[in-house]
């Protein structure tokens, strides 16, 4: 459920960006905005997930051959590495 969360809700913030651009100006300023505000929040399941995913994995067989992505000792804290590294920055823009 983390690992599906991680990568779903940054690419849901994203595509509200994108989507904005077709709404009339008036319009997609305020949507803008309101995802600006909202996009430090898509770090938050990387975070929860460097702290709280010990020993899930996903496996995706028709990505590269099958790939298995997991959590383990090393990645941890490489993952909340990034997970501030992503939001800290998003953080300071809005």
């Amino acid at each position: 459920m983390l690992f599906a969360l991680t990568f779903l809700v940054p690419i849901a913030v994203v595509a509200v960006v994108v989507l904005a651009g077709v709404l009339p100006a008036q319009r997609a300023a305020p949507v803008r905005r309101g995802a600006a505000l909202c996009a430090p929040l898509a770090a938050v399941p990387a975070g929860l997930l460097a702290v709280f995913g010990g020993g899930e994995s996903v496996d995706v067989p028709w990505l590269l051959f099958g790939t298995r992505f997991s959590v383990d000792a090393v990645a941890r804290p490489l993952l909340s590495i990034a997970a501030l590294l992503y939001g800290g920055p998003l953080l300071a823009l809005t």
